[in-house]
């Protein structure tokens, strides 16, 4: 009978353990934006992670990457402005203001007696990646990132992306003004020179780099740069065959999950 007690002592502990509450918020950023939220907290966290989404999507792309892979963390995600809902007389930067959203969420858990005193992670995928970098080489509040398919350069990416701006006589004045007129009338675009291949230079805490060899947004090119520059603080890398740009976690789940927890279990023994 004590045996059958303990047993279900240990299966309600287990249980309790995954206690999970989702709450709505709203961030308000630096320059005057407001961008939905989910706050996810968890009964015994290891701690805090912040979800970035790539371009084009929203922070409810986030949500499988916060189920299934880190399951153990509270979690926010949010949307970039330019993305998901009120989006509307918006404009992206494409990784220079975005930052004010981050920054915004990280007010968030330093400031909820639930989170504040829990360490705090970063995981973006291209445009979120590169957001996470120019957040932490300017303002260092996390510790440890992981982050998939950054692109090295918003000029070089801005010539893959857009054809008009492959044009020889575009290219040496995409961040002057007549050209970023044109950006937010034809793009809604604030263009700015966002360069996480120098950005990088100026981390110093430990960083997991995932990159699919088959990416045709983000070139594998653009991995080797960023390996390169954060050879000091790159501690883990992966770079998979296949996986596309955003669909890695499609292709391989297990892997991608064992691989992401395998990193934060190693910073979680040096902190």
């Amino acid at each position: 009978q004590e045996n059958a007690v303990r047993e279900l002592d240990q299966v309600l502990s287990f249980t309790n353990s995954f206690e999970t509450t989702y709450e709505n918020i709203v961030l308000k950023t630096k320059d005057g934006l407001k961008r939905d939220a989910v706050l996810t907290i968890r009964k015994n966290a290891k701690g805090n992670m912040v979800l970035c989404h790539p371009a084009a999507y929203d922070k409810d792309f986030m949500i499988p990457f916060q189920e299934h892979i880190f399951a153990h963390y509270n979690c926010i995600r949010f949307d970039f402005r330019r993305h998901g809902k009120g989006r509307k007389k918006q404009r992206s930067s494409l990784g220079k203001k975005e930052v004010y959203e981050v920054l915004s969420a990280i007010d968030v858990i330093k400031n909820d007696s639930r989170t504040k005193n829990l360490p705090t992670y970063g995981f973006g995928i291209s445009l979120g990646a590169v957001v996470l970098i120019q957040t932490e080489a300017a303002n260092h509040k996390f510790d440890g990132l992981i982050l998939q398919a950054p692109f090295e350069s918003l000029k070089n990416q801005i010539q893959r992306t857009f054809p008009v701006f492959k044009k020889p006589i575009m290219r040496s004045i995409i961040f002057k003004e007549p050209v970023r007129i044109y950006g937010k009338l034809k793009y809604n675009l604030d263009l700015y020179n966002v360069n996480p291949v120098d950005s990088i230079k100026k981390i110093k805490i430990p960083i997991f780099l995932i990159h699919a060899k088959d990416d045709p947004i983000v070139p594998f090119s653009a991995f080797e740069k960023l390996k390169i520059a954060g050879q000091h603080c790159i501690k883990k890398t992966w770079t998979p065959v296949v996986g596309f740009h955003t669909d890695l976690f499609k292709t391989l789940p297990d892997v991608y999950a064992m691989r992401c927890n395998d990193f934060l279990h190693d910073i979680h023994r040096t902190i």
